[in-house]
């Protein structure tokens, strides 16, 4: 008798399991389909023409978290321009794991020399526009310059993301990231590109979600080939890389909420959200 009532306990906690497993999975998919409905809702391109950026039509990264009780997910989308990256979001959402609303909040950053302008589906006004170029390129003069064969640009983009150290500073201290070993992003063969003959966007991770990005882009100008690179930040603590033990590049705090005509801007409570509204 006490086996088959363990055996029946045995059963009822897997088959609980599964059914969560299910509704986790199903969960996912609403707030993925959430996610890509507000991406499309967006238009984004240079300022001084109608010229639109392309969006990617699949999340180049999704993210969950369900630690302290709480749940966050989220997904990354890029915008290219001739098959380089030009902007990318983080829109993502933080609430209770009991099905209780959530906030929705959106990070943008321009990875554009232009200067640009973004509108929302419903949204009357500029929703972001920012007045400076997304990146500052450094060349990088101690590399082999860019190889003829794009798997091996690859290879070596690679090499040169690993060569670099990520780290965010919280309750002052600097906590070191993990580097993604493959691009986000890896830039479109396009004959049309001027300068710029290659790319890709790695990434640097606290746990799930990205918090600082590598871009790095292979340049042909007068002639000469070179691997330049840039940091773009993914959220509003300091933020810095290091190459070979050396700061290169350093960002500040910034407000949760910022001004729309930074190259990186953050809203937070864009919309909050019930998921049982969601599809």
């Amino acid at each position: 008798m006490k086996k088959s009532c363990l055996a029946s306990w045995i059963i009822l906690i897997l088959l609980g399991s599964v059914s969560f497993a299910q509704d986790e999975d199903i969960f996912k998919r609403q707030w993925e389909g959430y996610f890509k409905k507000v991406a499309d809702g967006y238009s984004i391109g240079p300022d001084d023409s109608d010229k639109r950026f392309d969006m990617l039509a699949e999340p180049i990264h999704r993210f969950y978290n369900t630690g302290s009780g709480n749940y966050m997910r989220g997904a990354f989308f890029v915008w290219t321009d001739e098959g380089r990256a030009s902007a990318i979001a983080s829109l993502w959402s933080f609430g209770p794991l009991d099905g209780g609303e959530a906030m929705v909040a959106h990070e943008l950053h321009s990875l554009s020399p232009l200067t640009l302008r973004a509108r929302r589906d419903g949204v009357a006004r500029d929703w972001w526009y920012p007045r400076k170029a997304g990146l500052d390129f450094v060349q990088l003069n101690d590399v082999a310059a860019p190889r003829q064969s794009r798997g091996l640009r690859l290879a070596q983009m690679r090499s040169i993301a690993r060569s670099f150290t990520g780290f965010v500073e919280r309750n002052q201290r600097d906590d070191q990231l993990r580097l993604l070993g493959e691009p986000l992003f890896r830039y479109t063969e396009n004959a049309g590109r001027k300068k710029v003959i290659d790319g890709g966007v790695f990434a640097f991770f606290t746990r799930w979600d990205p918090e600082v990005l590598l871009v790095v882009e292979a340049h042909e100008l007068s002639g000469k080939k070179t691997w330049v690179y840039s940091g773009a930040r993914m959220t509003s603590v300091p933020a810095s890389l290091h190459r070979d033990g050396v700061e290169v590049w350093k960002v500040d705090w910034v407000p949760t909420t910022n001004e729309p005509t930074e190259a990186y801007h953050t809203v937070h409570r864009v919309d909050i959200v019930s998921p049982r509204a969601l599809p």
